[in-house]
């Protein structure tokens, strides 16, 4: 399954792509994220992986491994991600825009759950993924994003 979604951001291209290419900051814009540590890997980058503690809608909080699979700043990272729910590919695309950068999250998702609960998965899943770049947004474009 595929789920995707786009804001534009109003900040430097690189400054957009720094902040979400690094896990230990989902926290802050990602409701769900209770925290993250990083395990091998120095910093953010290709093969960098974390430890992140979730807490999903209507499942218990549980972690979920990540692992960085490509990393070209500061167009595109791309996240390997799996937990008892599903493996999720992520991507996040970012292009220039005359508004600034225009960041695009893709999940691909290979769902753990029953058939019958994937329609709710998807739902809320893609709830998310249009709260959290709004609250990336939001963050981003404060006067200071690093106090954010």
């Amino acid at each position: 399954m595929l789920l995707e979604a786009s804001i534009d951001i109003d900040r430097p291209i690189e400054t957009v792509f720094d902040f979400v290419a690094d896990p230990r900051n989902d926290s802050r814009w990602c409701p769900r994220v209770i925290s993250c540590e990083q395990r091998p890997g120095e910093g953010p980058g290709r093969g960098a992986r974390y430890d992140v503690l979730h807490d999903p809608t209507l499942i218990r909080r549980h972690t979920r491994s990540i692992e960085i699979v490509e990393f070209d700043r500061p167009r595109r990272m791309v996240s390997r991600q799996e937990d008892e729910v599903a493996a999720f590919t992520i991507s996040y695309l970012l292009e220039r825009t005359p508004r600034g950068p225009r960041l695009t999250q893709r999940d691909e998702i290979a769902w753990r759950i029953s058939r019958i609960a994937r329609p709710v998965a998807k739902r809320i899943v893609g709830r998310h993924i249009g709260s959290q770049l709004r609250k990336l947004k939001q963050v981003l474009e404060s006067p200071d994003p690093a106090a954010a």
